[in-house]
């Protein structure tokens, strides 16, 4: 399997880039608003459009104010150009800068970058008659210049032509993935940090202002022979506005969630795990997604004893008994301390939410199972379980043939949940039991 050609979109703050990306896919994939400075990190999208199939990569606005983040994204997003197999400059129509020029020279004189094909567009070009106006444009010594809308998807048609003149025609979308990965935590739990950990360089902006990704950063990479998809997403907050960025952050981690196959909590070793854990935890279930609950930043917790880890585990396991049933696993992104313990664990989780447990392993484990007296003693009239089946996996769904279903309320459920969990090893994974009467 190769990785496909890398298409990147690149300009100052608020020229477009999100709005093309968006017509690109056909789908609102990177968060667009008039704000300059939205987009932080490198948003990269799988595209098959006509022959050409590539992935497209959304960057931030490179000329951002100075600070110290602002100097790391930038940093961040320039290291990666040089993957480029075409690179599209995008400018406004009606704001030419001295840093557009800057970028033009950039590109033109950067040896990591001057061999790379480049296409001008000049955006926001919402009218025939309005192509006579750029003449500054082509004063900047460039070959071609193609004038197009972003929002009204006008000219994106010969965008694609030149693309599909540039790009390698090899390169397939038909990828096995081993595992589609989830990162979520609260904001400065160390996710970015642990996203740039497996991938071996600096891939997500890493900085202490919280809230720094605000969009789901995925990329791909190869472990012990296999091909694993990883997604960093914005952190998740106590309240989520309705609109503005936050909201559209939030929704992101949302859809990236749904569509992961396991999702990796992280929590932050020196903080602990904390009510808002809590909720993370249970949006997480109630998604039905396979969860691993990762203990981050463990080089910073002071005064470490052979115990440290053990004690700290009851603890968590204590103030929210459900700990007891998901795997968990200390590292440090840092010092890459466990990162390959994590995902090894991570990859065994995705195995075992693919298991199908035979009917018949199933009915001869009810049938010997020791806890069914404790159950039958729970009423007057005990409850009874004639036959069960397993009817879907991940999450993990069993159908039981019952006596009366007013006689399993959530405790005996809770109480034979447990039970397959322990006996089938079904740690971390979602059990759902729905129960009918015999004669139903």
């Amino acid at each position: 399997m190769k990785f496909l050609p890398k298409v990147f979109v690149i300009g100052r703050q608020n020229v477009g880039k999100s709005t093309l990306c968006n017509a690109i896919l056909k789908q609102n994939k990177s968060i667009t608003e008039d704000t300059p400075g939205v987009t932080r990190d490198v948003i990269q999208s799988d595209v098959l459009v006509g022959s050409s199939k590539f992935a497209l990569c959304d960057t931030p606005g490179l000329d951002m104010p100075q600070s110290e983040l602002s100097s790391k994204i930038r940093e961040v997003a320039l290291s990666l150009l040089p993957q480029a197999s075409v690179i599209l400059h995008l400018l406004d129509a009606h704001d030419l800068r001295d840093y557009d020029h800057f970028l033009v020279e950039l590109l033109r004189k950067e040896e990591a970058l001057r061999d790379i094909p480049t296409l001008t567009l000049v955006n926001k070009v919402d009218k025939e008659s309005e192509e006579a106006e750029l003449e500054p444009f082509y004063r900047l010594g460039l070959q071609e210049i193609i004038p197009i809308s972003a929002k009204l998807k006008r000219n994106l048609g010969r965008v694609f032509e030149k693309l599909d003149q540039y790009l390698p025609k090899k390169g397939s979308l038909n990828r096995e993935i081993a595992g589609k990965i989830c990162i979520l935590g609260k904001p400065n739990s160390g996710k970015s940090s642990l996203l740039n950990s497996f991938l071996g360089y600096e891939r997500a902006v890493v900085s202490s202002e919280a809230g720094t990704t605000r969009d789901s950063v995925s990329e791909r990479f190869a472990f012990d022979g296999k091909w694993v998809e990883v997604v960093d997403t914005a952190g998740i907050r106590r309240q989520s506005k309705r609109d503005g960025l936050e909201y559209y952050s939030f929704t992101r981690t949302e859809k990236s969630l749904e569509s992961s196959d396991i999702a990796l909590l992280l929590v932050d070793a020196t903080k602990g795990f904390g009510e808002y854990d809590k909720k993370i935890f249970g949006q997480v279930q109630a998604k039905g997604k396979p969860i691993l609950v990762g203990i981050s930043k463990w080089d910073l917790v002071k005064d470490k004893g052979s115990n440290s880890l053990r004690d700290m585990q009851k603890r968590m396991e204590e103030r929210f008994p459900p700990l007891k049933e998901i795997p968990m696993v200390f590292f440090s992104s840092l010092e890459r301390q466990r990162t390959h313990k994590l995902l090894e664990t991570i990859l065994e989780l995705k195995s075992r939410s693919e298991k199908k447990i035979t009917t018949r392993a199933l009915n001869d484990w009810l049938t010997e199972w020791k806890g069914k007296t404790k159950v039958q003693k729970a009423g007057n009239r005990p409850p009874k379980v004639y036959y069960a089946t397993q009817v879907n996996s991940n999450p993990f769904r069993f159908l039981f043939f019952v006596n009366d279903t007013a006689l399993f309320p959530p405790n005996i459920l809770a109480f034979y949940r447990k039970g397959i969990r322990e006996v089938f090893g079904l740690d971390g994974l979602t059990i759902e039991i729905e129960t009918r009467a015999r004669k139903e």
